[in-house]
């Protein structure tokens, strides 16, 4: 048997360069050790000692064996004797695990477009991603995304990207602790980083009133709320304010499209692009009070979403999937999360409208299926480790780490450079849309 290890260190990226909006990743911290984790090459050594010889118990040879170490766990990557029956294979998990003696082990079998299987495990000693080394990459500054999302690493220590206008939009579930805010705030300050208020708006909703107070000073410029709402009541949380601002939404999405239509485009950046150049007549009325403006993107992120789902029912999930079905084409995306993920949260219109999912730990592996629609979350590790899924491939990452004090800083600073600033306002959605939307 040949056992090949490849332990990669992280990419040093750290040279600033590209498009940052008001902000560079300097006030991020930049840890002494982030691009040096520990690798104990001894404990590979073991650890795929153990994992060959349990298949040999259990009549499986192993031709050859490679180790990739991440900063949370190591990805043991195996090719067996051509003719084993993998289906075999699957039912030794339990006795891996017991095996290894760790939690967090995971079982790929076979890995997408290879001839091999695979089997992550924890390491033991864990290090987390500094939010400085994902944002301070080179990957990250020179994307070219509508709506760049940096999430953290992957285990081969590659920075994780993906473009949220083509993700649509992001369903998050974990159970409590197991790094969900961390996550939102990892989107959050990406979006802050690339766009200014002008291309981008937030809509926020929080039942726990806890988790965007750190955001509460960009209310002015990057919080999106129903016209006449004054800025310290930007972020929704309460389940009857959440209701109208969803409503709105919905009018924001019908008026879009009366727009686009108007204009002859197939979608916001096409629009944009036809307003940036002078096409768009903006003296035309469209509709009552409705002319042509520039429509910046507007990302609604809703925290546990299932306790606004508990008092509201369907005049809460009723609007959710009128934006959800039809607002990406101008502009609206939405991200839910919650740590219940159960069928009565997340049901079948909310899984058919959000493709693309993360899932940190779960419970069970019934809550997994309910997410990722297969097992393998319930056996993560927690602090930050997650499963993404575009509908097609998962890949499992370490989330970045933003510390508070950083993300304090950075909206600190942000809204000091927009002192004159106003909130986008939406629409007031009228009787007839909110009967819709109920």
């Amino acid at each position: 048997m040949d056992f090949e290890f490849s332990i990669e260190e992280p990419r040093n990226e750290g040279t600033l360069h590209g498009y940052c909006n008001l902000q560079t990743v300097e006030l991020l911290h930049e840890k002494a050790n982030e691009s040096s984790p520990v690798v104990d090459q001894d404990e590979c050594l073991t650890t795929a000692s153990k994992i060959v010889s349990t298949l040999r118990f259990y009549g499986f040879d192993v031709v050859s064996i490679k180790a990739t170490v991440g900063y949370a766990f190591t990805f043991y990557e195996m090719v067996l004797k051509s003719g084993t029956r993998l289906a075999k294979v699957k039912k030794i998990e339990c006795e891996l695990m017991l095996t290894l003696g760790v939690i967090g082990v995971r079982l790929i079998c076979p890995i997408p477009e290879k001839s091999s299987i695979g089997i992550e495990v924890a390491n033991e000693h864990f290090q987390c991603v500094s939010a400085h080394s994902v944002f301070a990459s080179k990957k990250f500054i020179d994307t070219q995304y509508s709506l760049p999302i940096v999430l953290g690493r992957t285990v081969d220590n590659d920075v994780f990207t993906f473009d949220l206008a083509e993700a649509r939009h992001l369903l998050i579930a974990g159970a409590t602790g197991t790094g969900k805010s961390v996550a939102i705030y990892d989107i959050m300050l990406s979006l802050l980083f690339k766009k200014s208020p002008s291309e981008l708006q937030f809509v926020l909703m929080d039942p726990t009133c806890a988790e965007f107070t750190k955001f509460a000073p960009l209310a002015k410029w990057f919080l999106a709320s129903i016209e006449g709402t004054n800025d310290d009541n930007a972020i929704v949380t309460d389940c009857e304010t959440a209701v109208k601002t969803l409503n709105s939404l919905v009018k924001e999405q019908e008026n879009r499209y009366a727009l686009l239509m108007d204009a002859g485009a197939r979608g916001i950046e096409e629009y944009n692009e036809k307003f940036n150049a002078g096409l768009l007549d903006v003296n035309k009325e469209i509709q009552e009070g409705l002319h042509h403006h520039y429509l910046p993107y507007i990302v609604t992120i809703i925290e546990e979403y299932g306790d606004f789902m508990i008092q509201g029912g369907k005049k809460i999930e009723t609007p959710i999937a009128r934006v959800s079905q039809l607002g990406r084409g101008v502009g609206l995306h939405m991200i839910l999360t919650t740590q219940r993920p159960s069928v009565r949260v997340v049901t079948g219109i909310i899984k058919a409208n959000f493709p693309t999912r993360i899932a940190l730990r779960t419970q069970s592996a019934i809550d997994s299926r309910t997410v990722m629609d297969a097992k393998g979350a319930e056996e993560l590790i927690g602090r930050g480790d997650a499963l993404y899924s575009d509908g097609l491939n998962v890949v499992r990452l370490q989330c970045a780490y933003v510390e508070d004090c950083e993300i304090e800083a950075v909206v600190n600073h942000m809204a000091s450079q927009n002192l004159d600033g106003k909130h986008y306002e939406l629409p007031v959605a009228d009787d007839d849309c909110q009967v819709k939307g109920e």
